[in-house]
C-alpha cells in the first residue's frame, strides 16, 4: 500500500514539473493582463480581496456564468494583495489538479498507469485546456470541481460511503456556482445507484440520492432566487429549449461536427495507443465497432470536402478555432479583409496546414472510437472496481446529457464549454476493456506518439505566447497612457475587455457611460491601440512583437484622433 501510494505521489510530481516549468517560461517576460471577459470576474475578486465583501459584475446586463465559487478560488490567491498574476496563478493550479483527479480517477477505474499517464498529456498539451489555464476564466475553475467531485464519488467505495457522497455533491455545488452545466455530474453516482439498487434497502437508496442530489439543489435555488447574488441579473432559469426551425437545426449540425474535430484533437495522443491496441488478437474491434468508427471518420471527412476544405477545426467552436486564439480579438470595429474580427494580427497558419491537423484530428476520433467500444473477450479477467462498466456508463449518460443541454438550450457555443466534456471523455476511453491495460509500444509507434504530444504542445505553447504577448502589449500601452497628465479612463480604446477593466473601475452598476452607447466603451475615446490605420485617426506610435507561431514581427498602431480644425 505504501509503495503504491509512493508511486501514486511522484506520478502526481511528474505531472506538475513540466507543468510549472511551461508556465514559467512563458510568464517570465509577460506580465498579468484580462483576457476574453476575465475582467468581469477579476473585479469582483478585487472588491473581495480589498474591501471584504462580494461584488457581482455583468457586462450589458448578461450574466452567463454564476461565477461565485470561481471568485472564491481566485480569492484564496488574492486574499493579501489583489493582482492579475494571482488570478491567473490560481487557474495554473486549478488546471494542474484536474490533470492529478484524471490521474486518480483513471487509476480508480483500473487503468494502467501507462495509459493514464497518457491521457494526462493529451489533456495537459491540449491548447484550448492550456491556452485557458493562463487566462481567468470560469471554465477550468469548474472542470476542477467536477473532476473533484466525480473523484469523491468514485472513492465512496461502490456508494457505501455517504460522506464521499456528501463531499462530491458539496464539489458539484461548487463547480454549479461557478459554471450552471458542471453540476450535471451528480449524474454519473446516480445512475450507478440504479445499477446497484438490489445493495441496498429503500431507505439506504433514498438516502443517497439525497445526499448526491439535496446540496446541489439547495445551491441552485439560493442562485437561482437572488439569495446569493443581489439583484435582477440574468439565472438559470432564463435558459429555455431553443424554437427548432431549419437555421437552428444547421446550427446544431454545425456545433456537433466541430465537437468532434475538438474531440479527436484531444484524443490523438491516445490514438497511437489505439492503434497499437488494434494489432492485438485479443483486442480486434468486431464489425459493429469499425462501423461506429467508420460512421466518425466517413461523417466529418464528408463535411470537410462538402466545404472545400473550409470546415477545419479553426473554423467551427468558437475562439480557439480562430486560428488557435483563446479568445476574441475586441478590436470589432477594424475588420480584416474577410470580415473576420477574431485574427490576431498577422498570427495566422496556412489553410493547408489546419486541414491536415482536422484530418488527423477525425481519423484518430475513429480509431479511439474503434477501440475503445471493444467489449471484454471471454476469458479475459478485471480486477476491481467490479463496477467499473457501471461507471463508464454514468459517463456516457453525463457526457450526453451535457451535449443535450447544450445544443439544446444554449444561445451561442463557444469552443470552451466543451471543455466540460474533457475528462469525462478520456476517462471514459482510457479506461475502456481494451485501453486500460499497458502495452509495449514499438518504436514507430513511440514516435508517432512523441509527434502527436510534440505537435499539440507546440500549439499550446505557441499560440498561447503570442496570445499573452498581444494583451501584454495592450496593458503596457494602457499604463502609459493611464500614467499622462490629462489623460482619463474614458479617453482610452484598447478593446471591449481593457475598457471594460477601466468602467467597472468607475462604476460596476451603470452598464454606458453618459453619452456613450457603444457596446465596447470607446464612444469617448481619442487614444487607441489597432492592428491596423483607421480613419480619422493618426499613427503617433508603433508597438512591435515577435509570434513565435510564425516566427515574424507583429505591429500594434498607437492611434490618436484627429481634432477638427
Amino acid at each position: 500500500m505504501f509503495q503504491r501510494r509512493a508511486k501514486t505521489t511522484l506520478m502526481l510530481v511528474l505531472i506538475a514539473a513540466p507543468w510549472i516549468a511551461a508556465h514559467l517560461v512563458l510568464k517570465k517576460d509577460v506580465s498579468a493582463a484580462p483576457h476574453n471577459d476575465d475582467w468581469l470576474y477579476a473585479r469582483s475578486v478585487q472588491v473581495l480581496s480589498e474591501d471584504g465583501r462580494y461584488q457581482h459584475v455583468t457586462q450589458h446586463g448578461q450574466l452567463a456564468a454564476s461565477v461565485v465559487s470561481h471568485v472564491g478560488w481566485g480569492w484564496l490567491f488574492t486574499a493579501n494583495e489583489f493582482s492579475y498574476a494571482g488570478l491567473h496563478r490560481s487557474q495554473a493550479v486549478a488546471g494542474w489538479l484536474v490533470c492529478c483527479f484524471l490521474f486518480l480517477l483513471a487509476r480508480k477505474l483500473g487503468s494502467d498507469t501507462g495509459p493514464a499517464l497518457v491521457a494526462v498529456a493529451a489533456l495537459l498539451v491540449n491548447p484550448l485546456f492550456w491556452g485557458h489555464t493562463f487566462t481567468f476564466m470560469t471554465d477550468i475553475t469548474a472542470l476542477m470541481y467536477m473532476s473533484a467531485a466525480l473523484l469523491c464519488f468514485v472513492s465512496s467505495q461502490n456508494l457505501q460511503r455517504i460522506s464521499y457522497l456528501v463531499a462530491g455533491s458539496v464539489l458539484a455545488a461548487l463547480a454549479l456556482w461557478s459554471r450552471q452545466t458542471h453540476v450535471l455530474v451528480i449524474l454519473v453516482p446516480l445512475v450507478v445507484l440504479v445499477f446497484r439498487r438490489n445493495d441496498f434497502s429503500l431507505l439506504q437508496i433514498g438516502l443517497r440520492i439525497g445526499a448526491i442530489t439535496c446540496i446541489p439543489v439547495i445551491a441552485w435555488g439560493v442562485f437561482e432566487f437572488g439569495l446569493l447574488v443581489p439583484g435582477d441579473q440574468q439565472r438559470v432559469s432564463i435558459i429555455s429549449v431553443k424554437q427548432w426551425d431549419t437555421a437552428h437545426a444547421k446550427q446544431a449540425g454545425i456545433y456537433l461536427y466541430g465537437l468532434v474535430l475538438l474531440m479527436g484533437m484531444l484524443l490523438l495522443p491516445l490514438a497511437v495507443l489505439a492503434l497499437a491496441k488494434i494489432r492485438n488478437r485479443n483486442e480486434t474491434p468486431m464489425p459493429v465497432n469499425w462501423l461506429l468508427a467508420g460512421v466518425v471518420l466517413l461523417g466529418p471527412l464528408a463535411i470537410l470536402f462538402w466545404t472545400g476544405g473550409r470546415g477545419v477545426i479553426t473554423q467551427s467552436v468558437g475562439y480557439f478555432l480562430q486560428n488557435a486564439h483563446f479568445g476574441p480579438v475586441l478590436f470589432a470595429d477594424l475588420p480584416h479583409a474577410d470580415g473576420s474580427w477574431s485574427y490576431l494580427g498577422d498570427v495566422k497558419w496556412t489553410p493547408l496546414v489546419w486541414q491536415v491537423i482536422t484530418v488527423l484530428s477525425i481519423l484518430s476520433g475513429a480509431c479511439v472510437v474503434a477501440c475503445a467500444t471493444v467489449k471484454t473477450h471471454r476469458g479475459q479477467r478485471f480486477e476491481v472496481p467490479s463496477n467499473r462498466h457501471h461507471w463508464r456508463f454514468g459517463l456516457i449518460v453525463l457526457m450526453g446529457a451535457e451535449i443535450v443541454f447544450m445544443v439544446t438550450m444554449v444561445t451561442n457555443i463557444v469552443d470552451r464549454y466543451w471543455l466540460v466534456l474533457f475528462v469525462p471523455v478520456l476517462l471514459w476511453v482510457v479506461t475502456s476493456d481494451a485501453m486500460r491495460k499497458s502495452v509495449h509500444l514499438r518504436r514507430p509507434a513511440a514516435t508517432m506518439l512523441w509527434l502527436a504530444l510534440l505537435l499539440l504542445g507546440f500549439i499550446s505553447v505557441a499560440f498561447t505566447h503570442d496570445w499573452l504577448v498581444f494583451n501584454n502589449q495592450r496593458w503596457e500601452q494602457m499604463t502609459e497612457w493611464r500614467n499622462s497628465p490629462g489623460v482619463e479612463a474614458h479617453d482610452i480604446d484598447l478593446g471591449a475587455d481593457f475598457n471594460g477593466w477601466l468602467r467597472t473601475a468607475e462604476d460596476y452598476h451603470s452598464l454606458q457611460r453618459p453619452g456613450d452607447e457603444t457596446r465596447s466603451w470607446r464612444g469617448h475615446a481619442t487614444k487607441a491601440l489597432a492592428h491596423r490605420d483607421r480613419v480619422g485617426w493618426d499613427i503617433v506610435a508603433v508597438r512591435r512583437w515577435r509570434s513565435w507561431a510564425t516566427g515574424k514581427l507583429q505591429k500594434l498602431y498607437v492611434l490618436e484622433k484627429r481634432t477638427a480644425n
